[in-house]
């Protein structure tokens, strides 16, 4: 069963626990029905989970759009609004965070996001961002650009010489489990 979080502009996230105990290839088919049950029961009857071309999320009769996100032992489905947004879902990993934070984070964001925690929550930003987005390929260093200060909600932006976009960061964190949903201004 899963859990749910609704906010007052319409926004809600339902979470369901995963099974860690399965091996990856198993894991896939768990994903992919958690993501099926949590749309076909959270939301409204006679919604159906489906994807645009990109591999984005789609909740067919829905009326919102949804982001989908999973991590180690979560998968959170979040809807809202008519407008593309994501949400990403973190456990913190130091070693994998210490080895391709140069790569996400420019360098003014690597003097603001200066710990693992921070590089945490920058790096499900940067996630959420990217997915609202929509843009393959879009640089995280380079392209999207992450808020000065660390209190949620925040400010970002997407800015490429054909593009620029801004997004409303809620983000929060709990133990070592990050979350952000970015929503487009």
């Amino acid at each position: 069963m899963f859990e749910s979080i609704k906010f007052p502009e319409g926004f809600e996230i339902h979470f369901e626990p995963l099974d860690t105990s399965l091996r990856s290839a198993q894991r896939g088919s768990l994903e992919i029905d958690a993501e099926i049950r949590i749309v076909e029961t959270a939301f409204a009857e006679g919604v159906k989970l489906t994807h645009r071309l990109d591999g984005s999320p789609v909740a067919e009769g829905l009326g919102k759009e949804i982001s989908v996100t999973h991590c180690k032992d979560w998968i959170a489905v979040a809807a809202y609004g008519d407008r593309r947004f994501g949400i990403d879902l973190e456990h913190l990993r130091t070693r994998a965070l210490t080895t391709v934070k140069d790569r996400f984070l420019s360098p003014r964001e690597q003097r603001i996001y200066t710990t693992p925690f921070d590089w945490l929550t920058a790096w499900t930003m940067k996630e959420a961002i990217y997915k609202a987005a929509g843009i393959t390929g879009l640089g995280y260093a380079e392209s999207i650009f992450l808020p000065r200060k660390r209190t949620s909600p925040a400010i970002a932006e997407v800015r490429t010489p054909d593009v620029h976009l801004r997004f409303r960061l809620y983000f929060g964190r709990e133990d070592t489990l990050a979350l952000c949903a970015a929503i487009p201004i």
